[in-house]
C-alpha cells in the first residue's frame, strides 16, 4: 500500500511539473505592429538624403540564428523624411528578443551583402555598439555607418501607446539624428 501511494505521489508530481513547464514555454501568439523610421537630421548634409537599411530580427534563445522580420533598403530625403513598415509575426513568445538595426549605406553593398553579416554577427555587433566601440564595427560594415541599434525583450513591448527610441550618432564627421517608433 505504501509503495502504491508513493508511486502515485511521484506520478502526480511528475505530471504537475510537466504540465507547468509546458504552459510556461509554449505561450506563443502573433505579434503585429508598425515601425516608423523618421530622419530628424540627415547623415549626408551635402545631398540631404540618406540611403538606409533596416533589419529587424527576432531571437528566441534556442535557435542559432536570429529570424529576420524586416529586411529593407530605402532612401530618405527632404521630400520623404519617414518610412513605415508593418511587422506580422505568427509565432511570438514573451521571452523573444527583438533587435532593430538602422544602417546608412556609404558603400555600394546591397541587402544580399549586408543581411548575412548582420544575422551571423548580431550579438557581437550589438555588444560593440552598446560598448561604444564604433571603430571596431568597421570590421563588419566597412564605411557603412550604424545609425542606431535598439534591442528589447518582447515582454517589454507595450503598444498601448507608441514606443519611441531616438538615436544621435557621429560617424567619422557624419552627424545624424533618427527616431524609431513602434505602434499598433
Amino acid at each position: 500500500m505504501k509503495n502504491t501511494t508513493f508511486l502515485l505521489l511521484i506520478l502526480a508530481v511528475c505530471f504537475a511539473n510537466k504540465t507547468f513547464a509546458q504552459d510556461s514555454v509554449s505561450i506563443n501568439s502573433p505579434l503585429n505592429f508598425n515601425i516608423k523610421i523618421n530622419v530628424l537630421d540627415f547623415s549626408e548634409d551635402a545631398t540631404m538624403n540618406d540611403e538606409v537599411f533596416l533589419f529587424v530580427y527576432k531571437q528566441d534563445g534556442k535557435s542559432w540564428f536570429p529570424v529576420p522580420l524586416v529586411q529593407d533598403f530605402f532612401i530618405l530625403d527632404t521630400a520623404r523624411r519617414n518610412k513605415i513598415f508593418k511587422v506580422n509575426s505568427t509565432s511570438f513568445s514573451s521571452t523573444d528578443t527583438l533587435t532593430f538595426l538602422l544602417l546608412e549605406q556609404d558603400t555600394k553593398k546591397t541587402i544580399k551583402a549586408m543581411e548575412p553579416t548582420c544575422r551571423l554577427y548580431l550579438n557581437e555587433i550589438v555588444a560593440l555598439f552598446n560598448q561604444k566601440e564604433y571603430t571596431k564595427l568597421r570590421e563588419y560594415f566597412d564605411d557603412d555607418d550604424i545609425l542606431g541599434i535598439w534591442q528589447l525583450k518582447a515582454s517589454q513591448l507595450n503598444l498601448s501607446k507608441p514606443m519611441i527610441k531616438k538615436f544621435e550618432t557621429l560617424n567619422f564627421f557624419d552627424w545624424s539624428k533618427y527616431r524609431i517608433e513602434l505602434y499598433k
